[in-house]
């Protein structure tokens, strides 16, 4: 499963431009995505917003099932 999901991280296309991070000591997955503020404006910033809510639940569910 962890290398399925590293797999993901390749080009941050599969995880919507987001990638995952493995905290092993305390068995905890994370999605992440990192944006300058500068190019933001608050339209933009809702919408990377919106996208990364809707990866963050896809991904839930997909992990759920493998």
């Amino acid at each position: 499963v962890l290398t399925q999901l590293m797999s993901f991280n390749f080009l941050l296309d599969q995880a919507g431009g987001a990638t995952f991070a493995l905290d092993a000591e305390r068995q905890q997955l994370a999605l992440s995505v990192c944006q300058g503020l500068g190019h933001l404006d608050a339209i933009d910033f809702a919408n990377l917003l919106q996208g990364f809510i809707a990866a963050a639940v896809d991904w839930q569910d997909k992990i759920r099932r493998l």
